[in-house]
C-alpha cells in the first residue's frame, strides 16, 4: 500500500461508522480526529465511507490506509463489511470474535513487547503508556506471520504488525479523554453485567499523548520519513 516515489498519492481513511450520538457536542468524527492526530491537513487524505456503500479505492493509487472504529463488528458479515474485509484483511488470516475477558473501555496501560522497541510505529512509546480503548471484540488468533507488539490486561493481542507496513492496533489513537469517557458511559450497562466498576473506569480516564505519537509516526512512515 506504500509507494514513496509518487508524490500525488494520499493516505486513505476507510470510514466504517459514526461516533456515538452522545458525542454530538464534540466537533468532528473518527476521520477528523485521525487527521488531527497525524498533524495532517484535510487535503492530505481521502475519506471513503465504506459503511455507506462508497467504493473501495485502487490499492495501487494509495500512500497508506487508516481504518476507523465502528459500532459494527466484522462478525456481523454484512455486505459492506465482507467487501471491505476481503479488500484489506481476510487474506492475512487470524480470528476475531468476542473478547473472552469482556468489554475493555477507558484508559489502560499498554504493555509493549521487546519487538516493539524496533517497530517503526510503536518504538516511541514507553512501556505501560496509557492508551484509550473501547471494544468488546478482539483478535483471538493472530495471522500466521504477525509479530505481536503489545498487550493489555484484558487483551493479549492489542497491537501487532504483519510484514513491514501493516499494523493492527486495538486502542483508539484518535480518541481524547473526553471522547473515551462517553464510551465508558455507553458501555455502562454491559460493564455492570460483567461486574466491572464503570465509575472507577471513568475516574481512570486521563490525558495521554500516546495516540497522537502513533498517528504522527504513521503519517511520517507513509511519507518515507
Amino acid at each position: 500500500m506504500v509507494n514513496r516515489n509518487t508524490d500525488d498519492k494520499k493516505i486513505v481513511i476507510l470510514k466504517t461508522g459514526q461516533k456515538l450520538p452522545s458525542l454530538e457536542p464534540v466537533p468532528g468524527d473518527f476521520e477528523d480526529w485521525m487527521i488531527a492526530g497525524m498533524g495532517a491537513a484535510r487535503e492530505d487524505v481521502n475519506i471513503v465511507s465504506v459503511y455507506a456503500g462508497e467504493s473501495l479505492p485502487d490499492p495501487a493509487r494509495l500512500l497508506g490506509v487508516l481504518i476507523t472504529g465502528s459500532g459494527a463488528m466484522v462478525t456481523d458479515h454484512t455486505d459492506w463489511i465482507e467487501r471491505t474485509a476481503n479488500w484489506v484483511a481476510y487474506a492475512l488470516g487470524g480470528e476475531v470474535d468476542d473478547n473472552p475477558n469482556g468489554i475493555e473501555v477507558g484508559t489502560v496501560s499498554l504493555h509493549t513487547m521487546d519487538k516493539a522497541k524496533e517497530d517503526p510505529l510503536l518504538s516511541g512509546l514507553v512501556d505501560n503508556a496509557p492508551v484509550h480503548v473501547s471494544h468488546r471484540q478482539s483478535v483471538l488468533a493472530l495471522p500466521a506471520d504477525a509479530v505481536l507488539l503489545a498487550k493489555t490486561d484484558l487483551d493479549r493481542h492489542h497491537a501487532f504488525r504483519v510484514g513491514d507496513v501493516a499494523w493492527g492496533v486495538q486502542f483508539h489513537p484518535e480518541f481524547s479523554t473526553q471522547i473515551v469517557r462517553r464510551y465508558v458511559e455507553y458501555y455502562k450497562p454491559g460493564l455492570e453485567s460483567e461486574h466491572k466498576d464503570a465509575d472507577q473506569l471513568l475516574l481512570n480516564c486521563r490525558d495521554t499523548e500516546a495516540g497522537n505519537k502513533v498517528l504522527m509516526r504513521f503519517f511520517q512512515v507513509m511519507h518515507g520519513e
